[in-house]
């Protein structure tokens, strides 16, 4: 009931074009634009000019659902809130690391991206690195998520001290309390933040994993852009999850993009 139809057949989002015929049958475009000839259109393409992704896993552009996310740590640390008219995803505790797993099957290659706010900084409760880190970013490979333990790259924007990273946690790391960071953050081309890192100022983070190669790019409130990457073949697959450490923060927009 309520199916559109063209010329008798199924048309879901009334653009003219035929299901069985459209590159996005259920976001009207009409022009079907593909620009990376995934056979996905544009509309529908998370990465619409990187052939390497061509599906949306997961959008979450006002956290509406609930379900869409399960905590690994203390449940009562995610919460889904509503702030004007802006609904998001809050990490309530500054120490620690917290982590939110995704409700996405376990893949090889992703493309995800996060906008979020710092709400508070806090104690990582880390033994290494030595220095306290606050960070908040997007986790992918993950696996064996649970309290004290898992598995996974990290990729965020360190409050503490002004940079970007990438992190690993593998084997027993987590009970020993290291978090280790594959590139080194203040290391060129450019992954200290020289404008420094704020409160309650959106960061966009773009975390980019196909083989070996783990690129992390932050995009700042001026819409520059600082990068850093890294090789590391430890881990090859896994699920997704969004993570702070030694920082509180709340999630604006998440978008997985996948090649399955």
């Amino acid at each position: 009931p309520g199916d559109k139809k063209f010329n008798g057949c199924p048309d879901k989002d009334g653009d003219g074009i035929l299901d069985a015929d459209d590159n996005c049958p259920d976001v009207s475009n009409t022009s079907q634009q593909d620009a990376d000839k995934d056979k996905v259109g544009d509309l529908c393409d998370c990465a619409p000019t990187d052939e390497t992704f061509s599906k949306t896993l997961l959008k979450v552009s006002d956290f509406d659902d609930a379900a869409l996310f399960t905590a690994v740590e203390s449940g009562s640390n995610w919460s889904i809130v509503t702030q004007g008219s802006q609904g998001l995803l809050r990490q309530g505790s500054a120490d620690g690391l917290q982590r939110s797993k995704a409700t996405t099957a376990t893949m090889t290659s992703y493309l995800a991206t996060a906008t979020l706010l710092f709400r508070q900084s806090g104690n990582d409760g880390l033994s290494i690195p030595t220095d306290n880190i606050s960070m908040a970013g997007i986790l992918v490979r993950g696996g064996k998520l649970a309290e004290g333990t898992g598995d996974g790259y990290y990729c965020g924007v360190d409050l503490a001290n002004w940079r970007i990273a990438i992190g690993r946690t593998s084997g027993s790391d987590l009970a020993d309390g290291t978090l280790n960071l594959v590139a080194d953050p203040f290391s060129d081309p450019g992954k200290s933040i020289s404008q420094g890192v704020q409160i309650n100022q959106p960061y966009k983070i773009e975390f980019r994993v196909v083989g070996d190669q783990l690129n992390c790019e932050v995009v700042l409130a001026d819409n520059s852009r600082i990068t850093t990457s890294a090789t590391d073949s430890t881990l090859t697959s896994g699920e997704m999850a969004l993570f702070t450490v030694g920082a509180a923060a709340d999630y604006e927009t998440v978008t997985i993009c996948g090649n399955e």
